[in-house]
């Protein structure tokens, strides 16, 4: 089950995804073009979403958004994903703020590589600021290049951000990709005046 979503193919422009609560389902939010169609200017703001099963691609993802340009993911509370609280992959000119999410993979078993609960993928021009990221396993924030077509990614801002108390086989940002040899470049990318605090340390 997902919330809410689209199916590929659609032309989309404004769309406005505000202040649902939604929970116990295997995706929060799902909207994109991934085969086809267009997606731009999507506001997704505000949302309470808690309780997304599943750990394998497809399933246990907060908000995911593909191929969309312009869009906002911003002011959403996002607890106990099983995959990835934020999943932004392909297109352009995204921006990323003032979300909180909270046990992020809490219970799941460990993973060979990281899996944040933000992700930016194969996105060019994203930004990723102001947000809250408590308790998260096995990552915090991940801008990665793409190894499966390949292409390079460039233009990524993340900044002032929080991860607190993170655990895991990733405990705060990752840079690049998981299988380096196959992925391509990644370029103009600024980290700046983020916190990452761990109260396990020391």
């Amino acid at each position: 089950q997902i919330g809410i979503y689209n199916v590929s193919g659609q032309t989309l422009s404004n769309l406005k995804i505000l202040r649902n609560k939604i929970s116990s389902v295997v995706q929060g939010v799902s909207i994109g073009a991934d085969s086809s169609g267009y997606l731009d200017r999507a506001l997704i703001d505000g949302n309470y979403i808690a309780d997304i099963a599943g750990i394998a691609a497809g399933a246990g993802y907060g908000i995911a958004v593909i191929r969309g340009t312009n869009s906002r993911i911003v002011n959403n509370y996002i607890a106990n994903d099983g995959r990835h609280s934020i999943y932004v992959s392909y297109g352009s000119g995204n921006v990323v703020s003032n979300n909180t999410t909270y046990n992020h993979r809490t219970g799941t078993g460990t993973p060979g590589s990281p899996v944040s609960s933000i992700v930016l993928a194969r996105t060019n021009g994203v930004v990723c600021t102001g947000n809250s990221i408590i308790n998260p396993k096995d990552g915090g924030i991940e801008y990665e290049a793409d190894d499966v077509t390949p292409l390079d990614n460039h233009s990524c801002v993340i900044a002032n951000n929080l991860i607190y108390n993170p655990s895991g086989v990733s405990s705060g940002i990752f840079l690049g990709s998981s299988s380096p040899s196959t992925a391509k470049n990644i370029s103009d990318v600024s980290v700046d005046g983020n916190v990452i605090y761990s109260s396990a340390a020391g």
